[in-house]
């Protein structure tokens, strides 16, 4: 039944991505314990676990319901899943897409369960209904021009993942396959983790203008009940090809020498 799921949600990708935009599906961090699922790919806290407020709870992945915030402020902060332009606040309440829904085998909490454990997530999600297709970039990276939102994640210690994704690339018919790991705005400014290929290593189509994609971590901190967590939320973005500071050099250095034959 799973992999039914998942080969529906990726056919119905299929020519959904224009105007420089693209489309995702099923988002996969499963290691492999769903069916189609991708091994190598998971979410870890390391030396520390995950903030799931107490309303919600360890097993809750859907998006947190803002009417509660003004009861409930830490509420805003819980660690879920989605699909979405980005997470759920006071002044947000999504763009109505649907809650996240999860692909579960066992029961959140045993050993071998699928889903959060404290200090980990193996799973996989999806929207109920229609593709979503990438919105306009929001903050840094200013390398970036569409992204969309999968997840916020609130911890102690140290994030490290992968993740795979089905998606529909701008003027591409059928959809391909990415992973790639969990990296911060600076690492994508300077060109780490940048994914150009699909699993089988055939290169993206991407649209002319772009180098690829990132499993981008916009982080800040927030102290609840006098812990101070950091959150993380998870953006798939499409990186501009912009040159890194490195190729800039280069780029500096060849037009120092071409100036110099000129002159010559």
């Amino acid at each position: 039944m799973k992999s039914i799921i998942c080969a529906a949600a990726a056919l119905a990708l299929a020519g959904t991505a224009s105007a420089g935009t693209f489309s995702i599906g099923a988002v996969d961090a499963s290691n492999g314990d769903v069916s189609g699922g991708v091994v190598g790919t998971g979410i870890d806290i390391i030396g520390g676990e995950f903030y799931h407020d107490a309303n919600e709870g360890l097993g809750a992945t859907a998006e947190p319901n803002s009417n509660f915030f003004g009861f409930v402020p830490a509420l805003e902060f819980d660690t879920y899943l989605t699909i979405d332009s980005g997470p759920i606040t006071t002044t947000y309440k999504g763009t109505d897409v649907g809650a996240a829904s999860e692909l579960l085998t066992g029961n959140v909490g045993d050993p071998d369960a699928v889903g959060f454990t404290p200090n980990s997530y193996r799973g996989s999600w999806f929207i109920a209904g229609p593709p979503v297709g990438s919105f306009p970039t929001s903050g840094k990276p200013a390398d970036a021009n569409n992204e969309i939102f999968v997840g916020r994640l609130t911890y102690t210690g140290t994030l490290s993942g992968s993740i795979a994704v089905t998606i529909a690339e701008q003027d591409t018919f059928g959809t391909s396959q990415i992973v790639g790991n969990i990296v911060s705005e600076t690492d994508v400014a300077n060109g780490i983790g940048i994914i150009t290929t699909d699993i089988n290593g055939v290169s993206l189509t991407k649209s002319f203008t772009s180098r690829g994609y990132a499993w981008v971590a916009k982080e800040f901190t927030t102290v609840i009940d006098s812990v101070t967590y950091t959150v993380s939320d998870i953006y798939l973005q499409n990186v501009l090809d912009v040159p890194t500071p490195g190729a800039l050099g280069l780029l500096s250095v060849a037009g120092v020498a071409a100036t110099r034959r000129r002159r010559k």
